[in-house]
């Protein structure tokens, strides 16, 4: 016999006792659940372990998590209208997470719910971690909670087909339509993937959970609209469209996303990526050529940012100076090819260091070592900064997306050659089309963020790329 089931929604539907996700001879869900109430569940890495203060795993009345563990810096940043339940137990799964979702999760009627169950504690059974975490994520949503998930997270010891199973769920999480957090991209050595980047750096010593920093690092790539903004489900189809920088350009500001803007918080390790239109030779506005660039990223200051440059020769990764760079063999100026432009920059990288990458059509040009930064809290396409004749007029553009985590290279290449964006960790993916905005106008975003780039300079309507 089938039993009407009252959701927390207020609305009733019909299932069969002990259907997935309904715990069994229960008639009515939980309570609608609290404003801004976040329930976490996972295990030793959503508890705190490798953190300062850890002493075991959260326990009641509180069930908060040790302060600069990432569960604690998220509380921390939300701030104190929010509340954040840590019941996350070291060791578990994610069989163990679906056991006692009624239990430890459903009772707080929480808004959302963290599914931080490493892979590690699946035994790298990705097919399974992946089934179960789909049961977990109906069970979420019947109590009328957004589920967010976490991925896995490096292990130093990870054997090679361990590594391989960890990013096959990485790519397999894309697929299930719910906000997620990179850890995978964030802490991963780009010399070593699967490991942690760094050396000791982002780990307490065992090789498998982040230390202070590594925890730190983590937190600083979490989008925090997931939470203010409630994002849940697949974005909707990106419209069509490409953007013309006016041919007369030759300004600066031509598109940027900063504080001001609905940027929520400064940046540290980030992709920024446009496909570009090229100009045939003697087409279009190039002017001073070598003052222009195409991306730039403000992690030095005004003067001098990380930028992707030269519309009129070869075009090149610098920064601050150009004091070091990453010279292509492609110039966009002689060719109407579309290209594929990706700047990969990562706070603490190989060894410790600070890196830059350059990237066209998914293949990697090279990077660079980059001292005495700071975390970046402007983004400018089609330009650099303001008080240089810089905007790159006539380029076409789309696909002007950010990603507050270091895509890792398989993914760049995937993304030249799929056309597919990784949705993890990506805050800002412009949508051109219809009618350009004038100057000052708002692109909108087609991540649910709140973040909406200004544009200082006159575009157009162009043809599609």
């Amino acid at each position: 016999m089938k039993v009407p089931i009252v959701l927390s929604r207020g609305y009733a539907m019909r299932r069969a006792p002990g259907a997935l996700g309904v715990r069994p001879g229960v008639q009515t869900a939980p309570a609608r659940p609290r404003p801004k109430t976040i329930v976490v569940l996972g295990s030793s890495n959503a508890a705190g372990m490798g953190a300062s203060g850890y002493a075991g795993d959260p326990v009641g009345p509180t069930w908060s998590a040790p302060a600069l563990s990432w569960v604690g810096r998220l509380k921390t940043l939300l701030g104190g209208s929010w509340s954040v339940i840590n019941r996350s137990i070291s060791g578990s799964g994610t069989q163990a997470s679906i056991d006692r979702f009624w239990s430890d999760c459903a009772p707080h009627a929480p808004s959302h719910v963290v599914l931080a169950t490493a892979l590690h504690n699946d035994s790298y059974d990705v097919r399974g971690w992946l089934q179960r975490t789909r049961q977990l994520i109906q069970m979420v949503r019947s109590i009328g909670a957004v589920p967010v998930v976490r991925g896995p997270s490096p292990y130093n010891a990870a054997s090679a087909s361990q590594i391989a199973a960890m990013f096959d769920a990485q790519r397999m999480m894309e697929g299930l339509g719910v906000p997620l957090l990179d850890a995978l991209s964030t802490l991963s050595d780009p010399a070593a993937p699967g490991k942690f980047s760094g050396g000791a750096a982002y780990h307490s010593g065992d090789g498998l959970h982040p230390n202070d920093a590594g925890n730190g690092a983590q937190i600083s790539a979490v989008d925090l609209d997931i939470f203010r903004f409630a994002a849940a489900g697949t974005p909707a189809t990106k419209p069509p469209g490409t953007w013309k920088l006016a041919d007369a350009t030759d300004g600066a500001n031509a598109m940027v996303l900063d504080l001001a803007s609905g940027l929520s918080r400064e940046v540290e390790s980030f992709t920024m990526r446009a496909r570009i239109g090229g100009l045939a030779s003697g087409v279009g506005f190039p002017g001073n050529g070598l003052a222009r660039a195409f991306l730039a990223a403000q992690i030095y200051g005004a003067a001098a940012p990380l930028r992707v440059r030269n519309p009129s020769g070869p075009v090149e990764l610098t920064n601050a100076g150009a004091t070091d760079g990453v010279p292509s063999a492609i110039s966009m100026h002689n060719s109407l090819a579309v290209r594929d432009v990706v700047i990969v920059f990562r706070a603490v990288g190989t060894g410790g260091v600070t890196t830059a990458g350059f990237y066209m059509d998914g293949a990697s040009v090279g990077s660079f070592a980059v001292t005495a930064t700071q975390p970046c809290g402007r983004f400018l396409w089609g330009s650099r900064e303001t008080g240089y004749a810089a905007a790159a007029g006539g380029y076409r553009y789309s696909d002007c997306q950010l990603w507050r985590v270091p895509l890792p290279s398989e993914a760049i290449a995937d993304m030249a050659r799929s056309g597919y964006a990784p949705r993890a960790g990506m805050i800002f993916d412009g949508t051109f089309w219809g009618r350009p905005g004038p100057v000052g106008a708002a692109v909108g975003n087609n991540v649910p963020s709140g973040a909406a780039a200004q544009l200082g300079q006159v575009w157009e309507a162009a043809p599609g790329i």
